[in-house]
């Protein structure tokens, strides 16, 4: 049986603030193991009847119960003013503390509409406001004096149960013997926050006419009032979080003023900051005035406080009596951090090593290099302040980091011992930030990083140092400073984010299905599996490479480039017959994740690790890995980039091509449709279409919810309509590049094949991927003599080196073609040795394979060709030919001819 804590009331006589009514007359509830107070929301209001606020702990002492322990219970409700009752209250500018400030201090009634000061019958309302909307009001009673109505019955409060009466119909559904706070809640903040510039220094103080009176006359400042010490939360605090500015707390001149959560907060702040000069906990300006005296009060009494002038004079006097007791209290410590520079304490007292401050704006963690540098703010007393990025080297060498001050006008005289002992001082709650690893997506923050901006779900940019912030933490993204960009990725510069309105995926899918035809659906598939490969991979553990081969001006590469282009700019072609390429492939693969990578030129006699490298892209890369750095770094990251290669020939490695998922690109004369299509689309990609990939992003969720549950439908439906043949590695291939476009389509994401409502959208999609694997299968199936014998004759004549009618020849219909083999045979044998380094099949043995092919139709004895290409002088000769039909050649061979659209 657990044994619950049994919290009680704190039976002493001391009474705090009630965090409902403000009056301090609040019992808190002692922790029974320690006798401390378990939270300074958890307790007892003395006015039972008017207030009622009651919260007990709970088990955890973290939230509270009004039932058994460990029940659990909904987050209360946020409750916001409603306009109506906003307006009403700051309509009204009739109450004493109005009267008060207009005809005392010749406050304009402007100031009191600015600072949201109205009235609710005899109280004064203070409106407790951000930028954005009223959250609260407080409601304080003022006699004609400008003083607090202390009278029975009168006491400060906020928003509570009689609004909730009146305007949260939901109120009324609440038990009786049940406190409302268990169910509603009224957001606050710092009062003022509304007006804050983070241009100015700011003066915190307790109270809301304090810091109404103090802007009316001291409006070179913010103002901003804590509304007292219960209900004020440390994360209030994140408002001054990147400031540079100063930040004072005035407080009262009495204990509680000396002693206020506040004043504790702001030094927990100011140890997390990067500044240690510029926030001043407790600021004490009339030490010798009355108990409980603060600025208001002295600024009602005393005329001549209220020119600006004097007042900095009082806080300077103030800051040098706060600075001496420091000093006193210092001695016992090595460093001090002052506006005029850092001090630091030795054998002959205290001696000053620069006259300027130091602080760290972020650390920079490079994990693939194991590399640490710094964002360091260097300021001089009343100057704006500077900011140098600097190398771990640098700031760890007393005489590096002299020498790269000096740049910048700073002088640092110390040695590295002081050095080192300033950076501890610093690095202590310093932010730290992760350089963003691979361009695309990042599996520990989540976020697809383009060189420029993060993407979780919406847009974020850096700031002026690279720097974006993800669920608390940060991430460096090095092209967005001139220094990262020297050491940025490869494919930065293209690898931008852009947001656009006039363009869409379905925009970008109509363009690119009409200009391509039906070989547009897979590249377009497995664009969009592209962005979700890690998701895929975590699932099934191979993610396919995309191999398109066609004969020169085929498309191929404009199929290629336009998936690329959806990563921001179009990419240029990377030929893997260049020597730099094999050297540099395992970095460029290394550099992006769940993007595309398109290599061009693919051929059948690549290195040995140029082969393996592409090989190992299908598993993941295993322990393959590669240095994405352009210096001199060795560490290396796993290979995640989505491969497109684009060839003119058919891999001979059959285990490598069974890795790949096969499009072939017919060279064919376009149709009008189709190059108003390819025009439309390549006046896209001159621009950036990075915002087409947002688009399929957001939707990660949905992809990630169904994946699994679609693969596996694909997969059993695509194995069965192949009826055993299909190897599990074509048809793995074929549901993986499926499934995340066709989870897309059917929630209505996307739109694709329009006007096709007779067939259902899973038909549609089965279609298009058997069609697919049932061509790869046969290409797979009969990859001999005979079909290398036609990828060489495609490739010379792609090269000008067949000839219409002088090497080949159609009949007048089209339909059958005739091929010169006594003159093409030397040639294609010369090819194919160059190509495969192999004996090339013996000329009787090809042509008998040709004969017993489906699409050889007879051999003709006697067949015209011309002998050159000189027009009507040409020379023509009668000699024997075989006659294939060529429909069937184009099917099984991929074979794309010149001469064949005159027919």
């Amino acid at each position: 049986m657990t044994n619950y804590k049994k919290y009680q009331l704190d039976k002493s006589s001391k009474k705090y603030h009630c965090p409902a009514c403000g009056e301090k007359k609040f019992n808190l509830y002692l922790d029974p193991d320690t006798g401390e107070p378990v939270g300074d929301e958890y307790g007892r209001c003395d006015r039972e009847n008017s207030c009622q606020y009651h919260r007990y702990p709970s088990v955890s002492g973290q939230k509270e119960v009004t039932q058994a322990p460990g029940a659990s219970r909904p987050e209360p409700k946020c409750i916001y003013p409603v306009k109506p009752f906003v307006d009403g209250i700051l309509q009204r500018m009739d109450s004493p503390f109005h009267h008060f400030c207009r005809q005392q201090l010749n406050i304009p009634e402007e100031h009191l509409k600015t600072w949201l000061v109205g009235s609710l019958g005899s109280y004064t309302a203070f409106g407790v406001a951000n930028p954005e909307k009223v959250l609260n009001f407080k409601f304080v009673p003022y006699e004609s004096t400008g003083t607090r109505d202390r009278s029975e019955g009168k006491f400060p409060y906020y928003l509570g149960k009689s609004y909730l009466i009146k305007y949260v119909p939901e109120y009324h559904k609440v038990p009786a013997s049940k406190a409302w706070q268990d169910y509603f809640k009224f957001e606050r903040c710092f009062y003022g926050q509304h007006l804050f510039d983070r241009k100015k220094d700011t003066f915190l103080v307790e109270s809301e006419k304090t810091a109404v009176l103090a802007a009316f006359f001291y409006p070179s400042y913010n103002w901003l009032a804590v509304g007292g010490n219960n209900g004020i939360k440390f994360e209030q605090f994140s408002l001054f979080k990147g400031s540079h500015r100063k930040v004072y707390y005035l407080i009262d001149n009495d204990l509680a003023g000396k002693k206020s959560k506040v004043s504790e907060y702001l030094e927990k702040f100011n140890s997390i900051r990067k500044r240690k000069d510029k926030i001043f906990p407790s600021v004490l300006l009339f030490p010798t005035s009355p108990s409980g005296w603060d600025l208001a009060d002295e600024i009602v009494c005393n005329a001549k406080i209220r020119e600006e002038e004097q007042f900095k004079k009082v806080l300077k006097a103030a800051l040098s009596a706060l600075q001496e007791e420091e000093e006193e209290e210092q001695e016992k410590q090595t460093i001090r951090f002052r506006d005029s520079g850092i001090w630091l304490h030795g054998r002959n007292g205290w001696n000053p090593v620069c006259d300027f401050n130091i602080g760290i704006k972020y650390k920079i963690t490079d994990d693939l290099v194991n590399r640490v540098s710094w964002v360091l703010e260097l300021c001089r007393e009343d100057e704006e302040p500077e900011y140098l990025e600097m190398d771990n080297r640098e700031f760890c060498s007393a005489k590096r980091f002299h020498e790269c001050l000096m740049a910048r006008n700073y002088v640092f005289q110390g040695t590295d011992n002081d050095l080192k002992r300033i950076q501890q001082a610093l690095v202590r709650g310093c932010d730290g930030a992760r350089k963003v690893p691979v361009l695309g997506f990042d599996r520990e923050s989540r976020v697809f990083f383009f060189a420029n901006a993060g993407f979780n779900g919406k847009m974020v940019q850096p700031d002026e140092f690279g720097i974006i912030e993800h669920d608390e933490k940060h991430y460096f993204m090095p092209y967005n400073t001139e220094e990262g960009r020297k050491t940025a990725f490869k494919n930065a510069e293209r690898f931008l984010f852009e947001s656009r309105k006039d363009i869409s995926f379905n925009l970008w899918a109509n363009l690119f299905t009409r200009a391509n035809l039906e070989e547009s659906y897979i590249p377009m598939f497995f664009y969009i599996a592209s962005l979700f490969r890690d998701l895929v991979f975590d699932t099934v553990h191979f993610f396919p490479i995309l191999f398109l081969k066609g004969p020169a001006g085929s498309g191929k590469s404009s199929i290629a480039r336009s998936m690329t282009c959806l990563f921001g700019y179009r990419q240029h072609e990377i030929s893997l017959k260049s020597p730099n390429t094999s050297k540099s492939l395992p970095r460029l693969l290394g550099q992006m994740s769940n993007a595309i990578l398109w290599l061009d030129e693919y051929h059948n006699f690549l290195p040995s690790e140029v082969q393996g490298t592409l090989q190992s892209v299908y598993d993941g890369g295993g322990y393959e890995r590669a240095a994405i750095t352009q210096g001199v770094e060795t560490t290396s990251v796993d290979i995640r980039s989505a491969l497109t290669l684009t060839s003119n020939y058919l891999p001979e490695d059959t285990i490598f091509f069974s890795r790949c998922i096969y499009i072939g690109v017919d060279s064919i004369k376009k149709t009008k449709e189709q190059t108003e299509a390819y025009n439309h689309l390549q006046k896209l990609e001159n621009g950036n279409l990075s915002a087409i990939s947002a688009e399929v992003l957001i939707q990660r969720a949905t992809v990630e919810k169904n994946f699994e549950k679609v693969y596996t439908w694909f997969y059993d439906r695509l194995q069965q309509m192949g009826q055993g043949k299909f190897a599990n590695r074509l048809v793995n291939n074929m549901a993986v590049i499926l499934t995340p476009t066709f989870i897309l389509a059917r929630a209505n994401q996307i739109t694709l094949f329009t006007g096709e409502e007779e067939k259902s959208l899973q038909e549609r999609f089965l279609e298009i991927g058997y069609k697919n694997m049932l061509r790869q299968y046969n290409i797979n199936s009969t990859k001999s003599d005979l079909s290398m014998f036609f990828e060489t004759f495609q490739n010379l004549h792609d090269r000008s080196r067949f000839r219409n009618n002088i090497d080949y020849k159609f009949t007048d219909d089209g339909r059958f073609l005739a091929l010169r083999y006594a003159k093409i045979y030397p040639e294609f044998a010369k090819e194919f040795f160059q190509i495969y380094r192999k004996t090339p099949p013996a000329r009787q043995d090809l042509l008998d394979m040709m004969r017993v092919h489906e699409a050889f139709v007879e051999y003709k004895n006697s067949v015209r060709f011309r002998n050159n290409d000189y027009g009507e002088s040409a020379k023509y000769s009668n000699t024997s030919a075989p006659l294939f039909n060529y429909a069937r050649l184009k099917q099984d061979f991929l074979l794309s001819l010149d001469g064949e659209s005159e027919y």
